[in-house]
């Protein structure tokens, strides 16, 4: 192609395009670092900075009464009443001042001629020490070990006149004090009095300087690109390499930007309180909540700063950071990207209105809301008991201990265990049954990954409960437990018919009164016998004494009975209506042989029982000649309280049976 002078696209057109992209790429600029000026936490920082100058303002305030300026007037007076005094004193004796004056020259021009004789001193017994190294001839070692002896002499002498010269310094000194001390003492005052104002004054001028040039310098340093060189708004960021983060499938060092917004977090008061404690004021304004004491989140202090975030505590924030215990992103500095958490609803459409939130469903770790505050404490205290019960601190979780407590009571390890262990590692709190069996708990103790369970079943065992009860009472007990003891911590299973249709629930309750009819005759037929005791023949039980004896001989410290009033301990059921459902002996309805042998040795039924063995031997009375059997007159008194109860017992109709055996088929 033959080459010619026209050009491929039209100049004009290329120059106007090229300006207009310069202007827009310009515009862009502008607006890139508008958006970076206007970052959240450069807002709340600003915000902090006034409120802290605002605070500081109060203190110097309170700081500066009426009886402050007082004690400073009379203090100054004093001060230059002294003053005069002293230049009177100097003026009638001149001699002791310019002698103290002479003496101090003295001693320092001594002090640096021993300096450089010392020197001279050292370079000739080094000389001294080569001749010696170098087996120089007899007269030159002699030579040069003369001129050290010559060296340290001199300073000997030197030390010798500058210790006399500080021994005359010192007495004139002590004289010179002695003229002084009124006007040294009076300015010492002066500037002890003075220090803390000047201290507070001088902060609130680093924030708020009233000088024209740092005024300038400091807004200078928030201009765009100006502001990377050492500013005051800048990201506070805590890096913590050992508290690692699992992100995907990489576990990296874990840093916390939380402080960029939160700069108080960590601030305490004089008296080792919050400096800015945490609230709700009715003011909108920074001078409102200053005067309130209540400072609304980010400006105000982490609670309990005796144990959280300061650096006496024992979770210094610098070392434990914010994510370890709250979740969130740590290196988020927006609301929205910190992945807060709203404790309710309404919350929720708050924070949507005011900060533009919305749930990040890719980040793993939200912010737990208030009400889980506490819940990760658990990934440290495994043991979770220091958490509720702690000498120093109190109690620093009172709902996870709490609610460590209702599972252990409850037994909800017996279907939903937790395993505190990962590789034998502890993770978290281990809440598992113990092995139910001697092989199951061979195989675990020798596997080295593996640790075993150490909770018992909450429930008693029913290895003979054919001893104990009827089969109507088991029936009854197991469709709604609650109907018998309301205090009952067994769930229930049956009867949880509310969400369902009428024609649905009457199906339901057919088929339930099969269930719990099978399970009864399961429990019956399995049930092993056992060895009862009983008191001898002859024995006439005293319900009277026995009542006596229910409260006197420990049974109060675990159950309640309405017969026996002030019972308050829960740890054992109420029994108060026992003799409902223990089954009687066929030759006396008014006595029960297994409640006798449960009172008596509780093992005999259950092992592993909670209930302890109270030791209730027989015993003579104080007649020496009446035998007394506790346990007997115990177990009388319970009886005496009704008779057994017939308990409704379920009906089941052949077809209904056939049908459930066929839907577990």
């Amino acid at each position: 192609m033959p080459a010619t002078d026209n050009f491929r696209w039209n100049q004009k057109t290329l120059n106007v395009v090229f300006a207009a992209s310069s202007v827009f790429l310009l515009a862009s600029v502008i607006v890139m670092m508008k958006q970076d000026q206007a970052d959240e936490w450069k807002v709340y920082q600003r915000t902090n900075f006034e409120l802290d100058a605002t605070v500081r303002r109060a203190d110097l305030a309170s700081i500066e009464s009426a009886e402050y300026k007082t004690q400073v007037e009379e203090l100054d007076k004093k001060v230059a009443e002294a003053a005069a005094d002293l230049e009177a004193t100097k003026a009638k004796n001149p001699e002791l001042f310019s002698g103290q004056e002479a003496l101090q020259r003295k001693v320092d021009k001594l002090e640096i001629d021993l300096k450089f004789k010392n020197s001279d001193r050292d370079e000739a017994r080094a000389q001294y020490d080569l001749a010696v190294r170098d087996a120089l001839s007899e007269v030159d070692m002699n030579a040069r070990f003369k001129l050290f002896q010559d060296k340290q002499a001199l300073c000997n002498s030197t030390k010798v006149e500058l210790d006399a010269a500080k021994d005359l310094l010192a007495a004139r000194t002590v004289e010179v004090k002695a003229v002084t001390a009124d006007y040294d003492g009076l300015v010492a005052a002066r500037e002890k009095l003075s220090f803390e104002t000047e201290r507070v004054r001088a902060a609130v001028e680093k924030i708020e300087p009233s000088n024209l040039v740092s005024s300038w310098k400091r807004a200078m340093m928030e201009l765009p690109i100006i502001d990377g060189f050492n500013s005051h708004l800048r990201i506070v960021q805590d890096w913590m390499p050992k508290l690692k983060q699992t992100l995907g499938m990489a576990e990296i060092a874990r840093f916390d930007r939380c402080r960029s917004c939160h700069q108080n977090i960590d601030k305490t008061s004089g008296n080792g309180g919050p400096a800015f404690p945490a609230g709700h004021p009715t003011s909108d304004d920074i001078a409102g909540w200053v005067s309130q004491k209540k400072f609304p989140q980010p400006y105000s202090t982490h609670p309990n700063t005796d144990l959280y975030c300061t650096a006496s505590s024992p979770h210094p924030v610098a070392k434990f950071g914010c994510t370890i215990c709250h979740d969130g992103q740590g290196s988020g500095t927006s609301f929205g990207n910190a992945e807060h958490t709203p404790n309710d609803p309404q919350i929720s459409h708050e924070w949507h209105g005011e900060y533009g939130f919305h749930p990040n469903h890719f980040w793993e770790y939200p912010m737990q809301p208030s009400r889980f505050a506490e819940s990760t404490c658990i990934k440290c205290h495994h043991s979770v008991t220091e958490l509720g019960v702690n000498p120093k601190f109190g109690a620093s979780a009172p709902k996870v201990f709490q609610g460590y407590q209702l599972i252990q009571k409850y037994g909800c390890y017996g279907c939903h265990e937790m395993y505190g262990f990962d590789g034998g590692v502890s993770i978290g709190p281990d809440m598992r049954l113990e092995p139910q069996t001697e092989a199951e708990a061979t195989r675990i103790a020798a596997d080295p990954t593996q640790v075993a369970g150490k909770l018992r079943k909450v429930g008693p065992s029913l290895r003979h409960i054919a001893t104990k009860t009827t089969e109507s009472f088991i029936q009854y007990w197991t469709e709604i437990p609650q109907r018998f003891r309301p205090s009952t911590k067994m769930p229930q299973f049956f009867a949880l018919s509310e969400h369902l249709s009428e024609a649905d629930a009457a199906h339901t309750k057919e088929f339930e009164a099969a269930e719990l009819a099978g399970i009864s005759k399961v429990l019956l037929g399995t049930s092993e016998p056992m060895d009862l005791l009983s008191p001898k023949d002859d024995y006439v039980a005293d319900v009277e004494r026995g009542k006596r004896l229910f409260s006197e001989r420990g049974c109060m410290s675990c159950h309640q009975h309405g017969a026996v009033p002030g019972g308050t301990s829960d740890f054992g059921p109420n029994i108060s209506d026992i003799h409902q459902k223990v089954l009687r002996n066929s030759d006396d309805v008014a006595f029960s042989d297994w409640l006798y042998t449960w009172i008596r040795e509780p093992e005999r039924y259950h092992k592993r029982t909670k209930m302890p063995n109270l030791y209730l031997d027989s015993y003579l009375d104080n007649d020496g000649t009446t035998v007394i059997d506790p346990a007997a007159d115990i177990t009388a008194f319970l009886l005496s309280q009704g008779p057994v109860t017939e308990f409704p017992s379920v009906t089941v109709k052949d077809e209904e049976l056939d049908n459930l055996v066929a839907l577990y088929l």
